[in-house]
């Protein structure tokens, strides 16, 4: 129960009863995240979450229904849908104070954490098992802007400026690093698997990068369901944002390309062990952001700007740049297209491992294959090809 009803009480203003929102956030809900390696954004959104809805409990709905104590169980449908009337398109205050309008994607992220908080609740046994069932309805959400891909000319440009990189130099335990190898294999590996930054190089210590255990050599899928036979091997990891959920392995097979710059990035490192990072650098986030905008710049690539107009019709152009996610969304985007010339369709989702979470390991049996086919011809700028790659790679540390 969320509140305790006696005689002669208004019933609008019931005494809450319970563990708050607040303090089971912060002494169950937050540390389990942190001990799941839950990422840094996504304990902000639970943050905001949490003080956007103690804030309309007590500030910003009806005075019936406000309360000095929100707890967990005062979570409730009709209160969900009030909040979500309240919330959208209001000027609600951060937890820096700031006033900021309210989106319906930062609402749905909203709505999507105080669902992941009650079902943990649920699990623990803070909350009865019934409240597990809700399902929060999220509000409608615009169109999103087209997502920005790379051409193949820029991709080239891409690779032959990396070769001038200089960071990074060292790692944290003081070994030589060939910057310019460390980010032409970095490159190669993200325009074709297009994993997320974090899970190929790692800044952020909380993070699980992949190591050199994951690359496996030529021959049969290390999948525990896999059956097929990679000629240059294989890589293996476990998404970091899908860790905290599931233990699910991400395991594609290596291209004549990647094999090729990982066994030139392999043998620059000298001797390595299954443990080691195969992207071991310094963990410093703006060092690394820096030498990306450093090798982008000198490559010349840029995305068109985005065409806008005012309220009078006139054009505003907006100057826009590649992230290295972008990276993530070209990868995505060259297996969909060349997935398609040999009959599969939306094939960049499960290269990427952009799929719900729902989606377990066994579900990747039927997509083997079309994988398999997409990315052994899949077709690289020739900067990412240099003449004489040809097999007999040794790429893994054992």
């Amino acid at each position: 129960m969320s509140s305790l009803w006696l005689p002669g009480m208004d019933p609008l203003r019931p005494i809450p009863t319970g563990k708050t929102l607040a303090i089971y956030f912060t002494e169950a809900f937050l540390p389990a995240m942190v001990e799941r390696r839950l990422s840094r954004d996504r304990i902000g959104e639970l943050e905001q979450a949490v003080h956007r809805w103690n804030w309309w409990c007590t500030e910003g709905c009806n005075p019936k229904d406000r309360t000095s104590r929100p707890v967990l169980a005062d979570i409730t449908p009709p209160r969900l849908t009030e909040f979500k009337k309240a919330a959208l398109g209001a000027e609600l205050p951060g937890r820096d104070g700031k006033l900021r309008v309210v989106s319906p994607r930062s609402l749905n992220k909203t709505l999507q954490a105080l669902e992941q908080i009650l079902s943990a609740a649920v699990e623990d046994g803070t909350l009865d098992e019934a409240r597990g069932m809700m399902r929060i309805r999220k509000v409608e959400q615009p169109a999103q802007i087209g997502k920005l891909v790379m051409s193949d000319a820029q991709l080239g440009r891409l690779m032959e400026a990396a070769a001038d990189a200089t960071w990074p130099y060292r790692t944290t335990a003081g070994q030589a690093i060939e910057a310019p190898l460390f980010w032409q294999a970095a490159i190669a590996l993200f325009s074709t698997y297009g994993m997320r930054t974090q899970d190929l190089v790692r800044y952020d210590q909380r993070m699980m990068p992949i190591r050199w255990g994951g690359i496996f050599p030529a021959g049969l899928s290390p999948a525990e369901d896999g059956t097929l036979e990679s000629s240059y091997g294989w890589i293996a990891w476990v998404p970091n944002k899908t860790r905290s959920r599931k233990v699910f392995s991400m395991c594609l097979p290596l291209t004549k390309c990647t094999a090729y710059w990982l066994d030139q990035w392999r043998t620059s490192c000298g001797r390595v062990s299954d443990s080691d990072p195969v992207f071991g650098m310094p963990n410093t986030k703006d060092s690394f952001y820096d030498q990306w905008s450093r090798i982008v710049t000198a490559a010349d690539v840029r995305p068109k700007p985005r065409v806008a107009f005012d309220d009078n019709g006139n054009v505003q152009k907006q100057d826009r740049e590649f992230k290295i996610k972008h990276l993530r969304c070209t990868a995505g985007t060259r297996a969909d297209e060349h997935g398609a010339t040999l009959g599969y369709e939306n094939l960049g989702r499960w290269v990427t491992g952009h799929v719900s979470n729902d989606v377990f390991n066994r579900h990747y049996r039927s997509q083997e294959k079309p994988i398999m086919r997409t990315l052994e011809s899949l077709p690289m700028p020739a900067e990412f090809t240099p003449t004489g790659t040809g097999g007999g790679l040794r790429v893994f540390a054992g």
